[in-house]
């Protein structure tokens, strides 16, 4: 550089031409250099990014994307939204809280009883489940102690006989510690541009140790409850091999089901106020009893949910509000609380008489099958369940929001047509009419009540379109192979979202996603329009969008077999033969395909896998590990033999 900037100062002085030419060779050799320590740099920024939110993060601090909006002021003060966020529901009645007293729970006080083996006792919390504790933490926020996560590891070494002792002190004397009570409360805005308090969610910060200690106990009460199977088959939050995927397909598979039956699905999509701030602490504890949870146990529940403080801080400014106590509610953001929740919901499938459901965290959907003809009695049946479902609201002290209820008729497209919906009796949700929608968004998905996907592909293709023109601001700075990443981290994800639901999607949305993929290559390689990019799907050793979304339901059937969950799609799928053991898989594993009268039916998850399944050579569907399993499913996808790249 300073070559190039001798040579401009030559030339000016003498403005001869053999000058220019000189610091015109220099200038272009330091452009050179300075785009190459760029890609250098950010290639190697991006090299430890984990995630899309810690590559947006990235991408925002080089200032290659401008900051999202989280910087602007508050709609109210700290301490205002500290005050909304700890405010009793509907105002502080004394009727909230008379579902008993501690005494009235047995905490405490009550006498030792003789050990029983089939109840949950705490076990000895060894050190090494303590280091893996701590190293599960995804989060490096800071708690009201100071402590950083890295901190903490840093000095483990020194400090994990001091932490098994104070863990395992904890967990046999019941008594959570005090002052790890404490939660940072960030306010995330529900809406791009929040005008109100109710506009903000709570998310807690909680110290590490903290969530450490959460963890242990999380690990040892999910153990009990998956070995005596008392978790509830419906909920698809918080458990393993459960995701939102599996909670769709679950229910689109029977809708689909239904239809094949000449049935409609009636349902109802059910949201909660504020749920996880209403649960109350000893009708948490009353369920968690009848669950055979010891005393011991009880008594360190108890001693966490109760006398919680919280700050409210302003991402923006920083500022810290006054501390408040909490008298009710989970904290968002800590380790147990998920699992908590979904104990204190696990009964609510006892108040339906008529109609099934699914659970995800607290979006509750109940349907019921019925023929057209009997679609009357059919809305009078989902009624009665739904005024079922208000009053085990109100027992559990629950707020079902009637204005944000939802209600759809789904069938196929000849029966839904000739549903005239002015004329057919409504749902009703305390005393409120909900009109049937003809879409629904759903856990992040677009359903439409014939269950076409034109919504869902249009909702993702201006996702991929937005994503992508934010990268193109900085595309010219950035190597090929970061691009190639970027896409894989920021635009995949939208296309590949719940993409093992989209079974039946028709040729038309297909072609439109394939596009939407086509224009990512074209970003990454800066290719024109009027150039075909079939060729560079082979060199970047990516599938077209038909085997993309082949490749997710397979690799989704593979750990439905592979562990047995989630169960009630589990319990759909037969083999031909009686072996059902992964480790025992042999050449006769194949999948009984149903007998289906539609097109709607053969469409579905439940058929589609299997015939998928089916056509896989034995050499894959007798793998037993899932990264084997992946590996060698994309590497037959794509048509290269197997073992070729190892050569």
């Amino acid at each position: 550089m300073r070559a190039r900037d001798l040579a401009r100062r030559v030339w000016r002085r003498s403005r001869n031409d053999m000058h220019y030419n000189t610091y015109k060779t220099k200038r272009n050799a330091a452009q050179n250099l300075i785009r190459s320590a760029k890609s250098a740099h950010y290639l190697e920024a991006f090299s430890n990014a984990r995630g899309a939110a810690s590559i947006w993060s990235k991408l925002r601090h080089l200032g290659l994307v401008k900051s999202k909006a989280n910087t602007l002021k508050l709609a109210c003060t700290v301490d205002e939204l500290n005050k909304f966020f700890t405010a009793m529901p509907d105002g502080p009645t004394d009727d909230y809280f008379s579902g008993g007293s501690a005494s009235d729970c047995e905490l405490h006080c009550s006498p030792v009883s003789n050990f029983d083996d089939s109840k949950l006792y705490w076990s000895y919390v060894s050190a090494s489940a303590i280091w893996r504790a701590l190293h599960k933490a995804g989060s490096n926020a800071t708690g009201n102690d100071g402590m950083s996560p890295a901190l903490i590891k840093t000095a483990l070494p020194c400090i994990l006989p001091v932490l098994e002792h104070l863990f395992n002190f904890s967990l046999m004397h019941g008594i959570f510690p005090e002052s790890w009570k404490t939660a940072i409360v960030c306010p995330i805005p529900k809406i791009k541009n929040p005008k109100k308090m109710q506009d903000y969610r709570p998310i807690s910060i909680l110290p590490a140790l903290s969530k450490a200690l959460e963890r242990v106990a999380c690990e040892q009460m999910c153990r009990y409850l998956t070995d005596r199977d008392l978790l509830n088959p419906c909920q698809f939050a918080y458990r393993g091999h459960h995701s939102t995927q599996t909670c769709l397909i679950r229910m689109l598979d029977e809708v689909r089901q239904a239809a094949d039956n000449r049935m409609v699905t009636i349902s109802v999509f059910f949201d909660i106020s504020k749920a996880f701030d209403r649960v109350q602490h000893f009708t948490l504890i009353s369920k968690l009893r009848s669950f055979d949870f010891s005393q011991g146990v009880l008594d360190w529940i108890y001693t966490y949910l109760t006398e919680r403080s919280q700050v409210v801080r302003d991402n923006a400014s920083g500022q810290m509000s006054s501390r408040m106590t909490t008298r009710m509610g989970i904290p968002q953001g800590s380790v147990l609380g998920p699992l908590l929740f979904s104990l204190y919901l696990t009964d609510l499938g006892g108040a339906l008489r008529y109609c099934q459901y699914n659970i995800y965290a607290d979006d509750v959907q109940i349907y019921y099958h019925c023929k057209p003809v009997d679609l009357e009695e059919g809305i009078r049946r989902v009624n009665d369940d739904v005024d079922a479902i208000l009053e085990w609201a109100v027992s559990n002290k629950l707020l079902l929001n009637a204005g944000k209820t939802q209600s759809i008729i789904m069938g196929t497209s000849r029966y839904i047509n000739a549903i005239d919906l002015a004329a057919t009796p409504r749902i009703t949700v305390a005393d409120a009419s909900i009109e049937y929608a003809t879409h629904i968004k759903y856990l992040g998905v677009w359903i439409s009540n014939n269950l076409s996907w034109d919504r869902q592909v249009s909702n993702t293709t201006g996702k991929v379109r937005s994503t992508l023109y934010r990268l193109k601001l900085c595309a010219h700075l950035l190597p090929d192979a970061l691009k190639k990443r970027l896409v894989e981290s920021l635009v995949f994800p939208h296309i590949d979202y719940c993409v093992a639901a989209l079974t039946n999607i028709t040729a038309e949305l297909d072609l439109k996603l394939y596009r939407a993929v086509n224009a990512c290559i074209r970003f990454i390689f800066r290719i024109r329009a009027d150039v075909s990019i079939t060729p560079y799907y082979a060199g970047l050793r990516w599938l077209k969008i038909g085997g993309r979304r082949d490749y997710h339901a397979l690799c989704l059937l593979f750990g439905i077999l592979r562990h047995q969950q989630p169960k009630l799609i589990y319990d759909q799928l037969k083999y031909r033969t009686a072996t059902t053991s992964r480790a025992a898989m042999t050449a006769d594993d194949l999948l009984l395909v149903p007998h289906s009268r539609t097109e709607f039916y053969k469409r579905s998850f439940r058929l589609s896998a299997a015939r998928l399944w089916n056509n896989l050579p034995n050499r894959l569907r007798v793998l037993v590990t899932g990264g084997k399993f992946k590996h060698e499913l994309n590497e037959y996808l794509l048509g290269i033999p197997p073992g070729l790249n190892q050569l």
